[in-house]
């Protein structure tokens, strides 16, 4: 995989995640969080970069020796490696606290498609292949902490915010649970959007530990585009118009 086609991706990810902000704030309007707002200038930032660097590519170009920052590297690029499918998949590897923490490999679910009409139950599967993913994620407490000394803090509390959203949805689900529903599913995106954000940092370094925080950017960037699914899925089944009644 070329270094071109590794920028298209992240292009292609980033514009599912601003659909489904976008597609959110409409729903929500004048109502909705102005964190939504926050992550639709930050997405549309990042895509206005990530644009500019394809642009300045020549047609043919061999891959780097580094990835781009926060990308994973590509296959056989370097010790760990990073599953990302249609699968349920464990932690597999080895961990070395310090600065040799290397040899991770995290398989993570890919995020369910935006577009479709869910049902509840849908949705509680999905919550429920997020708690999943978040042990995936918790398991690795110490590359968490080498790539913040809060990471693995963090991680906690945005698996206990998914907690209290499946939860919240075990029951019948009027607007205010579910708009509770909606606030916990925020802030578990906001928290691991601050690990997602600190480990594309160490990922610039050409360590050990930043080819490990290649594989936790690349853990985590699916997990917080399914909590970004899973929050539009709220706003359809409950808080669009003409649905307001009890599910």
């Amino acid at each position: 995989m070329s270094y071109r086609t590794d920028i298209e991706t992240l292009i292609r990810r980033h514009q599912r995640r601003l659909q489904l902000l976008k597609e959110q704030r409409a729903i929500e309007g004048i109502s909705a969080d102005p964190k939504i707002v926050i992550q639709i200038e930050d997405i549309e930032a990042e895509l206005d970069q990530l644009r500019a660097e394809l642009a300045s590519l020549p047609a043919e170009e061999a891959a780097p020796t580094s990835p781009p920052s926060g990308r994973a590297s590509p296959a056989g690029g370097h010790t760990g490696g990073v599953t990302i499918g249609n699968v349920s998949g464990n932690i597999e590897g080895s961990i070395i606290a310090g600065r040799d923490v290397h040899n991770v490999n995290i398989s993570i679910g890919s995020p369910p498609s935006p577009e479709k009409m869910p049902t509840v139950d849908d949705l509680k599967r999905l919550l429920a292949s997020l708690q999943q993913d978040m042990a995936q994620l918790a398991a690795q407490p110490e590359t968490l902490q080498q790539i913040a000394p809060s990471a693995p803090f963090t991680i906690q509390g945005a698996a206990a915010s998914l907690n209290a959203a499946l939860e919240a949805v075990a029951g019948p689900v009027d607007q205010a649970r579910a708009k509770s529903v909606q606030q916990n599913l925020a802030e578990a995106i906001n928290l691991l959007s601050r690990s997602l954000d600190s480990a594309r940092t160490v990922a610039e370094q050409p360590t050990h530990l930043g080819r490990s925080a290649q594989t936790i950017v690349a853990a985590l960037e699916p997990v917080v585009e399914k909590l970004g699914t899973a929050s539009v899925w709220v706003c359809r089944l409950w808080l669009a118009e003409g649905r307001s009644n009890k599910l």
